[in-house]
């Protein structure tokens, strides 16, 4: 999200208060970015007051050069914190260039970004159910369908389909559930139901072509 020159990261806002909490921001300059990081903050109109926090600053290379650290660091924007709020996405609504735009900026905070990289692969990973299903079906339909006459084989292939699709989706919750809680990586997480599915249909096929 972009504030003026800044984009930011804000955890959590408190609209009744106008307080915000866990707070990292990333300022352009002309050469080397200039990180900030702070517990909360509050706003009023057009100003914003960070609280307890750090400034860092990095070298050609990327390293670090040196930090500083504030009690109280006050920040003027050309709009009211509103506007920016009203503008934000949450990371189902943003597409897989900004979740990883998103998730290299606060890497170089030290920020957890599990969340980010779950959203990301099963973004990745969600579109190929299609594939997915289209495999298993013909799976379901050469095993069970005997004929084109064969209605109750027919009737019996679609419920399993659609069987199959309820369980994908549960599986789907499942393993994101489980790479949102760190029990297995985002990556694993999101492909598994994938990989399970292909495997199983393909088991389905070869059996099925060789009784045939």
């Amino acid at each position: 999200k972009v504030l003026d020159e800044r984009f930011f990261y804000i955890k959590r806002i408190n609209k009744k208060t106008n307080q915000f909490f866990d707070i990292l921001i990333f300022q352009k300059k002309a050469r080397l970015p200039v990180i900030i990081t702070a517990e909360e903050g509050i706003w009023n109109s057009n100003e914003w007051v960070l609280k307890t926090g750090k400034t860092f600053h990095f070298q050609d290379n990327g390293d670090i050069s040196y930090t500083e650290s504030f009690d109280q660091l006050k920040i003027n924007t050309e709009q009211e914190a509103m506007y920016y709020f009203r503008k934000h996405k949450t990371p189902r609504e943003m597409n897989s260039q900004e979740l990883k735009n998103q998730i290299s900026l606060l890497n170089k905070s030290g920020l957890n970004t599990r969340s980010l990289k779950v959203q990301y692969h099963f973004q990745k990973s969600i579109p190929v159910s299609g594939l997915v299903f289209g495999v298993l079906g013909i799976a379901l339909c050469l095993s069970i369908v005997s004929s084109g006459k064969d209605w109750w084989g027919i009737i019996i292939a679609i419920c399993g389909a659609v069987l199959s699709v309820g369980f994908y989706f549960f599986l789907v919750a499942l393993f994101r559930s489980l790479s949102k809680n760190g029990d297995i990586i985002p990556l694993l997480g999101a492909w598994t139901p994938n990989i399970l599915y292909i495997t199983l249909s393909s088991f389905i096929l070869v059996r099925t072509l060789r009784v045939k």
